[in-house]
């Protein structure tokens, strides 16, 4: 098939959402469909100093990149998507790919077969009469969530979606053969804890300061992050000699860190920021309710015992004692202890490691989850 995918993700950043959106569009033209990206031509955004987008992503050139001029002061995702639907409608697809409900809207004007995948709720006023219209028609072939707790949001709000929605959680690797773990410097042999995401609010920086203080025997890895939160989190956290802030590490790279590490660490809490548009730093919107953290695939995918906040959403994937550890959120002692339970079996940390990436390579991987979903939807039309 050929599949335009209509994305607002500023292409290159440092942003969940471009991750996900250029994954997706390697998995599913590895999958044999023709796959044509539209993303805004935002260049004050991008990320500095990268030629080759495909390269910083660590994805395969297996699908075309085209930049769409946008320069609307307000509306700018609205006035993207009309003009990202003009130029799809010219490729006549066999579907437009969305993360957006104005992307689904006009691509249902045009009579274009659409798919519309959500990762939270709808925002505003105009992108929920953007999904009343869509979700009614027939072009609007599937909406997919990333988790049941979305879903069933959805269905409350728009009960008559109930029969065109699926949840695909969010996926990752599997690692491919060759990557080889970073070398860290660690001559006292002490155990190795590695964080790897955003530094906003909510993502559980907090807890890892106090677990230094509880875990003097451990050296904590911090990975990712904003400029300016980057530079805050090394201010506030440079009294401690256990705490590395490695900072900012593209994409492709990402791996390298986490199979050097001993045990991985997702300490959100139970309000979590992310991502969102004009801040930079900081984070915003609260996604706890309903996430699907790309954060927690990799780890899987790199077969290391992981340590997870107890939240509802996170149960989805994650199962206690099988592979992975739940914990409480703001507990700090639940947090030391279960490190240092990793700490004392190795073997809990292989079984917890080996069933993770088991996960991933059957069931949590991009070229399954892009499969499943144009399954969902042959099987839809079936009935």
């Amino acid at each position: 098939m050929k599949i335009v995918y209509i994305s607002y993700s500023i292409v290159p950043s440092r942003s969940a959402n471009s991750i996900h959106v250029m994954q997706m569009c390697q998995a599913m033209a590895l999958n044999g469909h023709q796959v044509v990206l539209l993303v805004p031509d935002k260049k004050s955004e991008w990320e500095k100093g990268i030629d080759d987008p495909y390269d910083f992503y660590g994805v395969k050139k297996c699908f075309e990149i085209k930049k769409v001029f946008c320069r609307s002061p307000k509306g700018k995702c609205l006035v993207f998507c009309m003009a990202a639907v003009f130029i799809a409608k010219k490729m006549k697809p066999d579907f437009v790919y969305t993360r957006h409900a104005a992307g689904s809207y006009f691509s249902s004007l045009f009579n274009i077969s659409n798919i519309f995948e959500s990762h939270e709720p709808l925002n505003n006023i105009l992108e929920r009469f953007f999904f009343r219209a869509t979700s009614r028609r027939r072009p609007m072939k599937r909406f997919i969530v990333v988790s049941e707790a979305l879903k069933k949001h959805y269905i409350e709000k728009y009960p008559w979606i109930e029969n065109r929605i699926s949840v695909f959680t969010d996926a990752a690797g599997p690692i491919g053969a060759g990557v080889e773990p970073v070398d860290i410097h660690n001559p006292e042999k002490r155990f190795l804890v590695g964080y790897a995401g955003h530094l906003y609010k909510g993502r559980g920086i907090e807890i890892i300061s106090r677990l230094a203080e509880l875990c003097p025997w451990a050296v904590f890895h911090i990975i990712g992050g904003m400029p300016d939160d980057i530079s805050h989190w090394q201010k506030r956290l440079s009294p401690f000699n256990n705490i590395v802030i490695c900072g900012y590490v593209p994409h492709k790279e990402i791996y390298r860190y986490l199979l050097s590490f001993d045990a991985l660490i997702a300490p959100y809490q139970e309000q979590v920021s992310v991502y969102g548009g004009k801040k930079k730093a900081g984070g915003s919107r609260d996604t706890a309710k309903w996430m699907s953290p790309l954060k927690i695939f990799e780890y899987m995918a790199a077969g290391k015992a992981i340590v997870a906040s107890d939240l509802p959403v996170l149960r989805e994937v994650l199962k206690h004692e099988f592979n992975a550890l739940f914990v409480s959120p703001d507990n700090a002692d639940a947090w030391e202890k279960a490190l240092s339970r990793l700490k004392g079996f190795p073997e809990l940390r292989e079984q917890l490691g080996a069933q993770a990436r088991n996960d991933i390579e059957k069931k949590y991987n991009w070229r399954q989850r892009a499969k499943n979903i144009f399954i969902s939807h042959e099987n839809s039309i079936n009935k």
